[in-house]
């Protein structure tokens, strides 16, 4: 990722979270926005995701001996339900070299159904959230 991808991932980031986040949270704060997506860049673990060579959105994955796990995956709407969701979580699974794969999703996020297509289950849950777990393989 280059410093000057941070504004167009913000820019999608908003496209693709912004009623996700009304729907759980309430009204969209901007600077709050900016400043979560900010700290949240500066983890260090996004990996941008392009298609023709343009931005359309980006992956973090925190990988350990123990499992990997799917910290945030973003994608522009227009892409939503055309399959790089599945191809990028695929290839994350055959990565993960049998290993549990972990993530979270926020309730109202329809993506659920395809982290369930994929093999994940709900382990818990919190107010906001399903915590789900793509059990060891192999």
């Amino acid at each position: 990722m280059l410093p000057a991808d941070r504004e167009t991932l913000f820019v999608l980031h908003t496209a693709a979270m912004r009623g996700y986040v009304e729907a759980t949270w309430g009204p969209w704060d901007d600077c709050f926005q900016r400043n979560y997506f900010s700290a949240l860049l500066d983890r260090g673990l996004a990996q941008v995701v392009e298609v023709g060579g343009e931005i359309t959105g980006f992956l973090e994955v925190r990988d350990s001996a123990e499992q990997v796990e799917v910290v945030n995956i973003e994608l522009a709407p227009a892409l939503h339900s055309g399959g790089l969701g599945t191809q990028i979580l695929t290839d994350t699974i055959a990565t993960a070299d049998g290993r549990p794969i972990a993530l979270q999703v926020l309730k109202v996020n329809p993506a659920r159904r395809l982290y369930e297509r994929l093999g994940f289950v709900e382990i818990r849950t919190t107010e906001t959230h399903f915590l789900m777990r793509r059990p060891a393989s192999g």
